[in-house]
Order: C-alpha cells, then structure tokens, then sequence
C-alpha cells in the first residue's frame, strides 16, 4: 500500500471516529429529551413496593407506578359536606372516594400517577413547599420524589379524587411473626375485629396488609402498634340499628396506659374517631396516616394525657385534625411537629372544648402545613369548662388554601374563646394565659379573620403574643389589621 493510501486510510479512520462521537453525542441528547418527553427518568433511588392483599383489587381509576412498578391503589372515602352533622344516623353525607397509595423509598425515585382515559390540564403536588413540579402528558403525570413523606397530588384545579401519596421511610427492625409478643399481620386482608393488647406486646401490620380491626389497650405498658399496613373501618357502622346509639369503633384506643409507640401504620374511614389517648403518659406517634369521612372523625385526639408528642403524621379529617381535651384530668407537656392537614370539616389545630381539667398546659403545634381548610377556624383554643389553658405555642404554620367559613362554618385563621357550649359539663369557666404565635403564614385561598373572646372579668384572656403573621402578603401587626373579633374580657395583646 502507498504512502498516500495510507494517508488516507488514516484520514478516514479518523473521520469516522468523529462521526461515531457525534453520533453518540447526537445519540444521547435524543434518548434525554424522548425519555424526558415520555417521563422514563432514572432516579437511581430504591423503592419498596408492597404486595397488592388478597381479596382486593387495585384502583381501576387511578395507576400509581414508582420508578415503573405498579403500586397497589386503595380507595378509600372522603366527605365533602361542610355541615355539622346532626348526630344520627340520618344525616346525609357526601361521601366521595378518593385513592391512596403507599410505599417505602431511599434516594429519589419517579412517580407516575395515570388517570384512565381522562385529559389531565393540570396538576398540583403538595406540600407546595417540597417544589414538586410534574410533568403532564395526556392522562399521565410524572414527578420525582427527594425524600419521605406525604403528599398529595390534584387534578385539574379540584381538591376531589386527588391522590394521597405516603411515601415511607424503609423499615427497620420488623419483627417476627414467629414472636410470642407479636400479634403479626402480614399482606392480605384481616377480619380482625377487635384486637386486645398486652402490656410487653406489639401489633405489627405488614405492607401490603388490610386490617378489618381496631385495637384497644387498658392499664398496659410498654406497647407498639406498627408497621406500613392500613386499619380499614369502611365495614363498621357509626350508629346502631336505631340510627342514635353509637356503634363507632377507633381504630387506636389506648386507656390509662403507659409508654406507647404508634408509628407507620395508616387508618382510613373510621367509623368514629382515629387515634385516641386517653389518660396515658409517654406516648409516641410518628408517621400515621389518617382520612376519616364520618360524624366525630377526629384525627390524633389526646385527653388529659402528659408528654405525647406527634410527629411527621398526616391527617384528613371530617371532625378536628389535631386535637388536645381534658376529661376529668390536667393534659401537659404535648407536642404536634412536622404534620401535614387537610380539614374536611371542624378544626385543624384545637385544644378544646371539653377542658374540664384543672390545667392545659405546655402545648406545642410547629412546622405543620394545613393543605386545605373548609370549615372552622385553623389555630383554635376552646375553653368551655374549668380548666387554666396555658403555655400553648404555635409556630412555623403554613396554610396553603384558605377556605374556613364554608357551610356553617366560621372564617377564623386564629380563634380564642372561653364560653359554654354544648360539650361544657362544668358549672364554671376557665382562663386562656400566654399564647403565643410565631410565624404564621396564609399563603392561599381567602382573607381570613380572627377572634380573641374571654367569658367575664374573672374569665379572661391574657398574653397573647403574636409575632410575624401574614395573611396573603399582609403581615398584620394589630387587632384591626387582622379583622379580630374581641369583647373586653381579653389583655396584654401584643403584635411584633
């Protein structure tokens, strides 16, 4: 071969090497923007997907699929009424289904939501605060998912038929269903009716498991309720066959107990309320999920308990979200932090109104984000009996979507009232003292009011600080700036 032949041998050899680079080059700008077009994003995240339970079928309505698995969709009920129920069985409800998902997850990893055959123009993703920004092609919308938590994603500019979305941190330590101090449930649907605890024991719901049941616990110890499976008590009526006499059963029932874990497990449709303590100390509850649709579908209620705190929970609730009561007891030292609410109906953040201890002290709502409220007033304080509510601290507050006063609700962002009301049992009124506000922000939705009410000279409210409030970009600083409602019986209201 000549010298010029090889010349050009290596001319083109090199030409081909460049076309083959461009090619590659050209190669994988088009496969990012045709997998980016069509949502097929590698994440490098890990996620868990729970066995879809026997007896059940899958949402024909909504697919959920993480990183390209298909995720089990429950559907489950919700109540758009923004009435108070009568309390009988007669009542009507609006009751409506909406699907939940859930999964555990480490790393990032892709979420497509498709709803079947309908033309999807827009969609949300809550908390706003995670900055989710989803993709929509036709009937399918794609996100990615950073971290834990919960979320919820709506369609087309309606809070109905959105997506309640629990994405779990992954288990650690699951215990044996071979344990003699387990009662274990594993995938599947469970009858279970009632579920008595034993000081020492811990009722384990695996992913993947339907529990037809709820637990109760007297005078026990040391006990934990967990796992990533749902109590389910669509099956349980609220009322008996008379339509008066309540038949409701909580899901969680913890009386005069001690050291008590609840942590993973989700409740949907209680037929009364979800999460109760009552009279125990040293209470834990962390990652619960909670929807409820039905008449006195409170969320997390603690009464006249000491040191619970609450975190990293998810309540919808068709009664008060978070609440705090006395019944014949004090109730000190509780802590809600880092919860996400929507609020059918009622309060999201309430102490009150059954307060017939001698205090209410040392309570604590921060870092919570309210997605939606439709009723009754956000930040509320109750006192419809004896009791000294004092110490209580909100703070870090956000309200994504403002919308109290719906039905016969009342628009009240922040509302403090000593007054009787139809759950008061004692003969005498209480106080409200040192209440304080910090950081309180309505980001969406309507203006909204706010009310500070005591009883009488002797019933007063005294020491409410409030500092840095804001209500759609106003920050108000005084009791006219905020529309307060007031009567005399109230002092020392500071602004900041």
């Amino acid at each position: 071969m000549s010298e010029n032949q090889q010349n050009l041998k290596k001319t083109l050899k090199a030409i081909l090497a460049v076309v083959m680079c461009f090619t590659v080059i050209l190669f994988g700008l088009l496969s990012y923007l045709v997998l980016d077009t069509f949502f097929v994003e590698k994440t490098g995240g890990n996620a868990i997907i729970y066995p879809f339970p026997e007896g059940l079928s899958s949402s024909a309505n909504t697919i959920v699929k993480i990183n390209g698995q298909e995720c089990f969709v429950f559907e489950t009920n919700v109540n758009f009424r923004r009435q108070s129920p009568m309390g009988n069985a007669q009542d009507v409800l609006q009751h409506e289904k909406t699907p939940v998902a859930s999964f555990d997850m480490k790393g990032k990893v892709t979420v497509s939501v498709t709803l079947p055959g309908q033309d999807i123009k827009t969609a949300k993703v809550t908390p706003l605060s995670l900055g989710i920004k989803p993709k929509i092609k036709g009937d399918t919308v794609t996100f990615q998912v950073s971290k834990p938590g919960q979320l919820t994603v709506e369609f087309n500019d309606s809070p109905k038929g959105a997506l309640h979305l629990f994405a779990n941190p992954v288990e650690e330590n699951i215990p044996s269903p071979d344990d003699s101090n387990v009662i274990y449930f594993g995938p599947g649907l469970h009858e279970a009716g009632l579920i008595n605890v034993k000081s020492g024991q811990t009722v384990y719901l695996a992913g993947g498991a339907i529990v037809r049941g709820w637990v109760a616990g007297t005078g026990v110890e040391n006990v934990t309720i967990r796992g990533r499976g749902y109590f389910d008590g669509s099956t349980f009526p609220r009322y008996a066959e008379d339509g008066v006499t309540g038949a409701q059963k909580v899901p969680i029932n913890m009386q005069n107990c001690k050291n008590i874990t609840i942590d993973g497990i989700s409740c949907l449709d209680p037929s009364g309320w979800a999460v109760n303590t009552y009279h125990c100390t040293d209470v834990v509850v962390n990652n619960v999920k909670i929807i409820s649709s039905r008449q006195n579908g409170d969320g997390i209620t603690t009464q006249s308990c000491t040191n619970q705190k609450v975190t990293n929970c998810f309540v919808r609730s068709w009664d008060d979200s978070l609440v705090v009561k006395a019944y014949e007891g004090d109730a000190r030292d509780i802590s809600f932090d880092n919860c996400i609410i929507w609020t059918d109906l009622a309060q999201s953040c309430e102490i009150g109104f059954e307060t017939r201890g001698e205090v209410i002290e040392n309570i604590r709502f921060s870092n919570i984000t309210i997605l939606h409220n439709f009723h009754k007033s956000v930040l509320s304080i109750h006192n419809g009996d004896r009791a000294t509510v004092r110490n209580v601290n909100y703070e870090n507050i956000v309200v994504e979507d403002a919308q109290m006063g719906q039905g016969d609700g009342w628009n009240f962002l922040i509302d403090i009232l000593i007054d009787d009301s139809i759950w008061s049992k004692d003969s005498k009124r209480g106080r409200v003292e040192n209440v304080n506000y910090n950081n309180i922000k309505v980001i969406g939705g309507n203006a909204a009011a706010n009310r500070i009410k005591g009883y009488s000279s002797e019933n007063m409210v005294k020491g409410v600080h409030i500092k840095d409030l804001v209500i759609l970009d106003k920050k108000i600083t005084s009791l006219k700036d905020g529309a307060f409602i007031t009567n005399p019986y109230m002092e020392d209201v500071t602004f900041e």
